[in-house]
């Protein structure tokens, strides 16, 4: 059973109350009620713009929300789009390739001289177009991942389009968006949005998502290996993977080094590039040495955007952490 279908098995099951003992609860805690509170969204009809932090795993985050949209009611068919292949490509290119993805997805096949969306009004027009000829019969949503990637202008014109539509039809419409990206407030307007973040997982929840991979060890082996990465999803990723080929789960930092592989090199950049930064650096330390800390909005954006700090709580409760042991010791390395 791979990974979609133990997926589909559990969210199953939790429908028909016929969880055996074996069977792992996923969404027990702060991850899960992101992806619960996405589906409620879509199902209401709001689209959302979701913050994905680096190593997130965004991509597999919105891939696992498809079964749970497949089954719950409203049925909503879902799929995710990744927009990594236009970092880099002009406006002009980016229009061409977004078109053809959104005419796939809807199934729509327009023809004329704005199928070629070469500028600004054309592409505008091609995407109200394939919007108002798709809202009706089935439900769809589309989850863009690496919005970030997209060319600014084209993004803004997409936003645009979108608003407009989203006006015009309300609620009841059958097409919907998830934006989601590694961007920050006002880098992305779309006021009818809900804006979420997707956060790491708690430590039951990590527990839980080894368990999903397949990983089966003794509870205190897992809580060894989830203390020492953290909730960080790409950290766990490549951990669970490892003791599925090898039968071996690391339990101690020297084994997860040699484990990360390629990761670890984008670890060590990211907390070098930050130590550039004599204050940047300083506010490392301090979160390092207590734990966490009162937010300070303008040292933890460029920490939080380098993927190294993440966010706690609400309000008056808020606070910064460390999101993984790992950055921990890269700090007394420096």
């Amino acid at each position: 059973m791979n990974r979609f279908e133990r997926r589909k098995y559990f969210l199953q099951g939790k429908r028909e109350g016929a969880f055996s003992s074996e069977q792992y609860y996923l969404e027990r805690a702060v991850r899960g009620t992101v992806s619960r509170k996405l589906r409620t969204l879509l199902r209401s009809g709001v689209p959302v713009v979701l913050y994905t932090p680096r190593w997130s795993e965004s991509q597999r985050f919105l891939a696992d929300l498809i079964p749970d949209l497949e089954i719950g009611e409203p049925q909503i068919q879902a799929r995710t789009f990744s927009l990594q292949p236009l970092h880099g490509r002009n406006a002009h290119d980016t229009r061409r390739w977004l078109m053809q993805g959104l005419m796939e997805f809807f199934g729509q096949h327009l023809e004329g001289p704005a199928v070629q969306a070469v500028g600004p009004a054309g592409f505008r027009t091609m995407v109200r177009e394939v919007l108002e000829a798709a809202n009706h019969g089935q439900a769809r949503a589309l989850l863009m991942h690496g919005v970030e990637h997209m060319n600014v202008e084209v993004r803004q014109d997409l936003a645009e389009v979108f608003r407009a539509f989203a006006k015009a039809t309300g609620l009841g419409r059958r097409v919907n968006f998830v934006f989601a990206g590694a961007l920050e407030a006002g880098s992305f307007e779309l006021d009818m949005a809900r804006h979420l973040t997707l956060v790491d997982y708690a430590e039951e929840e990590a527990t839980s998502a080894l368990a999903e991979l397949g990983v089966e060890r003794p509870e205190e082996e897992l809580a060894q290996a989830v203390r020492l990465v953290g909730g960080v999803p790409t950290l766990l990723d490549v951990v669970g993977r490892h003791a599925m080929e090898t039968g071996v789960l690391v339990q101690r930092m020297d084994e997860l080094w040699r484990v990360l592989g390629p990761v670890s090199d984008e670890l060590r950049a990211a907390v070098s590039i930050l130590h550039a930064d004599d204050r940047l650096a300083e506010r490392l330390e301090v979160v390092a040495a207590r734990g966490q800390v009162r937010p300070d909005p303008e040292l933890d954006l460029p920490l939080r955007r380098a993927g190294v700090l993440q966010e706690r709580g609400l309000g008056s409760e808020r606070s910064v952490v460390l999101r993984s042991q790992v950055f921990c010791q890269l700090m007394r390395g420096h």
